[in-house]
């Protein structure tokens, strides 16, 4: 075999090396792509049990949850404590809005997501209070979706248009 044509066979290797190698990455790279979406996934989960698990844990939150539906009047304790609740999902809030920015987070989760929230709000006026408390601390992503529907709940104070106005911000 002649000089030129080991150059060409050791060429050859080369290339079907550079070849797999690209499959190789490409398999390692989307196997990656599936860890971060599942490690986000089990984060925001983390995030809304830890929200939740402080609440069902504090029988003053409950006891100031149960006197705000009934229009009852609250201690600045209780306040304090709804206003928190609002504050720690409005972070979780903030996460998935920027997961799902980032394309990390399915647009089918996502509006699950916005569901929930659009129900929180609806459900929970003293959430509108602290949104608009905390709103200004909040990301302009999560502000530019989270401040339409709570102007048109003020506006309507309607589930409906609540929901449409939710409907209407995915992307």
């Amino acid at each position: 075999m002649s000089i030129e044509e080991l150059s060409s066979l050791g060429e050859l290797v080369a290339s079907l090396g550079v070849v797999i190698s690209l499959m190789y990455l490409a398999v390692q790279t989307k196997a990656n792509t599936k860890a971060v979406r599942s490690q986000t996934r089990s984060s925001l989960t983390d995030q809304v049990l830890l929200v939740q698990s402080t609440a069902f844990q504090s029988n003053e939150f409950l006891v100031a949850t149960i006197k705000f539906r009934n229009e009852e009047q609250l201690s600045e304790l209780e306040l304090e404590l709804l206003f928190r609740e609002a504050m720690m999902f409005f972070k979780h809030m903030e996460n998935s809005q920027y997961q799902y920015d980032e394309g990390v987070y399915d647009k089918n989760e996502y509006e699950a997501q916005l569901t929930m929230w659009v129900r929180r709000f609806t459900n929970s006026p003293s959430w509108i209070d602290a949104w608009d408390r905390l709103s200004g601390a909040m990301s302009p992503r999560l502000a530019a979706v989270v401040q339409p529907i709570v102007d048109e709940i003020k506006k309507n104070n309607s589930i409906k248009a609540y929901s449409d106005a939710a409907s209407s911000s995915v992307v």
